[in-house]
């Protein structure tokens, strides 16, 4: 069994994959949606951002079969990536506007009035509503909520 300790150490260890991934452009992030990040990649952004396999399973709709068989390919497939990667997105935005993992963390779990009463991550799993709760954070960062 892993402690947060733990994964925390792990996360000091290796490059932070939310900083690598934040550095790609349009068309280095495009590349790795075709392509597929590694499984490995996977479990370092789910680690930095401190959410159980089963949180993902339930709110990007990937079943746990098939990312157990991801884990064994070592790789995610397109769509599951381009989900992966859009929660990594509103996720790094949430940084820059919180400036602590924790409330960024916090943010994205909790239901929200101005997402319709569900949480930002749950909303992930589609391009409309992960540039919704995105485009909520930059509301959030200027000050203008209506």
């Amino acid at each position: 069994m892993e402690t947060s300790g733990n994964v925390a150490k792990r996360r000091t260890k290796k490059n932070s994959a939310l900083k690598v991934i934040r550095k790609w452009d349009l068309t280095n992030r495009a590349r790795h949606v075709r392509n597929g990040i590694s499984y490995d990649v996977f479990e370092q952004i789910r680690d930095e951002m401190d959410t159980t396999l089963k949180e993902v399973c339930t709110h990007l709709r990937i079943s746990a079969k098939t990312l157990d068989r991801r884990k064994k390919e070592g790789k995610l497939n397109p769509v599951e990536t381009e989900k992966i990667l859009r929660l990594e997105k509103v996720f790094n935005k949430a940084l820059d506007v919180f400036e602590d993992r924790d409330d960024s963390i916090k943010w994205l779990k909790e239901k929200n009035i101005h997402l319709g009463d569900v949480s930002p991550i749950s909303l992930c799993d589609t391009e409309p509503g992960g540039n919704e709760a995105f485009n909520l954070l930059g509301r959030i960062e200027h000050g203008v909520l209506a």
